[in-house]
């Protein structure tokens, strides 16, 4: 992959235990999109309401990061054993 320049400018807002966070992030830097891992690296879409319900997960069970979270359900869903049906996406 290529690097590049990156210039992003946002809003970040957060509900933590009824405390309101509230962060406006300016970003110019140089970005090396070489990875320096020789882990493999999955990038996925899902639905918003999946996304609501990890993101519930998540922060109930104070994982630290979303990756984290996911981590342990993909490792604790094989240990399940679950049938798969043909086709299921």
């Amino acid at each position: 992959m290529s690097a590049g320049v990156l210039t992003t400018s946002f809003t970040y807002v957060r509900h933590i235990n009824r405390m309101i966070y509230i962060a406006t992030v300016v970003k110019v830097g140089y970005i090396d999109c070489s990875l320096s891992t020789d882990k493999p690296i999955l990038n996925f879409v899902i639905e918003p309401e999946l996304l609501k319900r990890l993101d519930d997960f998540r922060f109930k069970n104070r994982f630290a990061s979303r990756a984290a979270a996911i981590k342990w359900l993909l490792a604790w869903a094989l240990t399940q054993k679950p049938p798969v049906e043909q086709g299921e996406e």
